[in-house]
């Protein structure tokens, strides 16, 4: 009696390879892995659901979230943090190298003896460095409520179709299809075709 081979779980390698390469779709991870088209298949909807990527477009191409991808990957998130100005407010979360990229901004190369004139312009150049940290980070937050709404909506017209009856994972397969390459799709189909023939499926 020979022991089972546990087969190990891709899913975070391949978070780190999506993560690296900018690239999600089942060629390359076919190539990258040395696996079947089914498993890549199976690896991109995993990557989706978990929220790593998004669907794939009218081109096959995929939005990558890295924040999520580094979940997959074990990765810590990098720590952000905030600071109050004298006036009390609070700035925008950011991180260790955006407050060092402000701090070179703002401090440079400073003079040997600061002047009002050197402080006025530190002081104007914090708040316009202030409002463009701000203004990305609340645009980013509005396209994330975008996308996890446009998800919730995704979720739901699957529920509606599984309890009309459908199938709702060879949906997302159809889905998929409709989205790829159609010469990536003829080729991919081509090969499953001869290695079906080969063993009388």
């Amino acid at each position: 009696m020979t022991a089972e081979t546990q087969t190990p779980d891709l899913l975070p390698d391949a978070a780190a390879f999506v993560q690296a390469t900018g690239k999600c779709s089942g060629s390359s991870l076919q190539s990258r892995f040395s696996i079947g088209w089914n498993k890549a298949s199976a690896l991109i909807e995993r990557l989706e659901d978990a929220g790593a990527v998004g669907p794939a477009d009218h081109v096959g191409s995929r939005e990558i979230f890295p924040d999520a991808l580094a979940r997959l990957t074990g990765e810590k998130p990098e720590t952000t943090m905030t600071l109050t100005t004298p006036d009390g407010q609070t700035t925008a979360p950011f991180t260790a190298g955006d407050l060092e990229a402000v701090a070179m901004k703002i401090n440079g190369r400073p003079p040997m003896k600061e002047t009002d004139a050197d402080r006025a312009v530190g002081d104007n150049a914090y708040r316009v460095t202030r409002a463009e940290l701000q203004s990305f980070v609340e645009r980013f937050e509005r396209l994330e409520a975008e996308r996890k709404e446009l998800a919730d909506q995704q979720k739901e017209v699957m529920a509606e179709a599984k309890a009309r009856g459908y199938d709702t994972r060879c949906l997302r397969q159809v889905i998929k299809l409709r989205a790829k390459d159609p010469q990536e799709l003829a080729e991919a189909e081509a090969v499953l075709q001869l290695y079906r023939e080969a063993l009388g499926v």
